[in-house]
């Protein structure tokens, strides 16, 4: 029943098709996403989600959070290291990365969760391991962070 209720409050967010027209009609990107969030008064994540599950270009969001846990709990110069907590991916994408995978510590995100990179969206490339495949695939990718999370789009090169 929570799913249901979820659902139902994101399309009333959201409401229903126009926000897929307008998320379409933008430029591809983090930028659009953050000027969506705004504009239907949403946080960043679910507007995130949202653009990534529904878009119809090939792409997924990976969010990548702290880790939590104690038992194992690997700190870098004070900080936690980032690990994948989810990812969402439109219905063309056709990867998938297992969730708790956690990034090397000199990795660029890592820098712009801890506020050492200005750029407000970070444009990069993102290489991982196809979990179907096998194969290592290059992505080209956009991460912001809101100070708790890290936000990357992903798609393919």
């Amino acid at each position: 029943m929570e799913k249901e209720a979820n659902e139902f409050s994101a399309e009333c967010i959201f409401q229903g098709e126009r926000f897929y027209g307008e998320a379409y009609d933008c430029p591809f990107g983090i930028a659009s996403i953050k000027l969506l969030a705004e504009r239907y008064r949403s946080s960043f994540e679910s507007a995130c989600r949202r653009y990534s599950e529904h878009h119809p270009r090939a792409c997924a969001l990976l969010v990548f959070a702290p880790q939590t846990r104690k038992k194992g709990l690997e700190v870098v110069d004070g900080f936690p290291l980032l690990h994948i907590q989810y990812f969402v991916k439109s219905p063309t994408f056709d990867s998938t990365f297992p969730p708790h995978q956690t990034l090397k510590p000199d990795s660029p995100l890592h820098r712009l969760f801890r506020g050492e990179i200005v750029d407000e969206i970070l444009p990069g490339e993102f290489r991982a391991k196809d979990s179907d495949t096998g194969k290592v695939v290059n992505y080209c990718s956009e991460s912001f962070t809101n100070g708790y999370k890290v936000f990357s789009l992903l798609w393919r090169k």
